[in-house]
């Protein structure tokens, strides 16, 4: 059944009606900060556990907290000094989402809805989010959680250092230079160079291997076995493997006698013991909990001055 026509004609229906009684029209209620950051976040996150459930489940556990979670600093930047963005326009930009591939999602390739819209604050002025930034740039400092606007680097510029803004749309930041991600055929120096779905190998971008294929094991960014169905190259059997799973207070890490490498999720962390290679799954820190450097904060809080805080980025002045 055409639920988009059945709807239409429904709302097409009643508004014959309410013509026909010669009374009061009722509005649409305007759409709220709140509603356009839960459909956003909730399209976003979605996307992202697609792509990259492993991450999902690291970072958040699932969608929806990550949905949840993002909500906390999208709401107060509507209201951020400046902005460019609106709820309607961010709500454009949550019904893209569902277009957008896992490719351009890793290579920054953002759908027009959601490009940022230059903002009011020139370069040099305080920040807490991209749409307040004429640039469309605002550089955040992670000790502090607010920042600066500033450039978008275009293709070929440095990147990654401090202070230095984020690639342009279509580039993303590789060995330190602002660059395409390449396709199938293109020369790359390892996994990093090339498309989101494929693998460096022999000097060229590929498709990867396969579950049970041999391989040649090595870090990460050489590991040629198909990451985006989790799997590495596990240095015991020489084959395409999946990763295993761990959740708080699981061993994690790899483990050099079985081979075996395994991610925590479950939203934490793996933090390393005496042996650097092997580590327990730490429940990530709380809002509000005190941290240090070598805990992670519940995403997107930040620790910042010992405590993990959820940045409020209509304070950046």
């Amino acid at each position: 059944m055409n639920y988009g026509k059945l709807a239409t004609g429904t709302l097409l229906g009643l508004g014959l009606v309410v013509l026909a009684c010669g009374d009061s029209t009722t509005a649409a209620a305007p759409l709220t900060a709140d509603q356009a950051c839960a459909d956003t976040d909730t399209a976003l996150c979605a996307k992202l556990d697609a792509c990259a459930q492993l991450v999902i489940q690291n970072q958040y556990g699932d969608a929806a907290t990550c949905a949840d979670r993002l909500k906390l600093t999208c709401v107060p930047s509507l209201a951020t000094t400046g902005t460019s963005q609106t709820p309607t326009t961010l709500d454009a930009c949550a019904k893209s989402i569902a277009a957008m591939s896992c490719t351009d999602l890793d290579a920054n390739a953002s759908t027009d809805a959601c490009k940022i819209k230059p903002g009011k604050i020139a370069n040099g002025g305080a920040c807490g989010t991209d749409a307040q930034c004429q640039s469309t740039a605002c550089v955040i400092d992670f000790t502090k959680g607010c920042g600066v606007c500033g450039a978008r680097i275009a293709s070929g510029g440095a990147c990654g250092g401090a202070g230095q803004g984020p690639c342009d749309y279509g580039t993303k930041c590789l060995a330190n230079v602002c660059k395409k991600a390449g396709i199938a055929g293109d020369k790359c120096t390892d996994n990093n160079d090339c498309a989101y779905e494929l693998a460096c190998k022999a000097s060229a971008c590929a498709q990867p291997d396969p579950a049970g294929t041999t391989c040649t094991p090595g870090l990460a960014p050489a590991d040629t076995c198909d990451h985006v169905k989790g799997l590495f190259c596990q240095p015991k059997s020489k084959l395409c493997a999946a990763y295993k799973t761990a959740t708080v207070g699981g061993t994690c890490g790899l483990d050099s006698t079985s081979g075996d490498f395994t991610v925590c999720i479950g939203s934490s962390y793996c933090k390393p013991g005496a042996n650097p290679l092997l580590g327990i799954c730490r429940a990530m820190v709380a809002d509000g909990a005190t941290c240090a450097p070598s805990e992670q904060c519940t995403p997107p809080a930040l620790c910042l001055g010992g405590v993990c805080k959820i940045t409020d980025p209509t304070s950046c002045k």
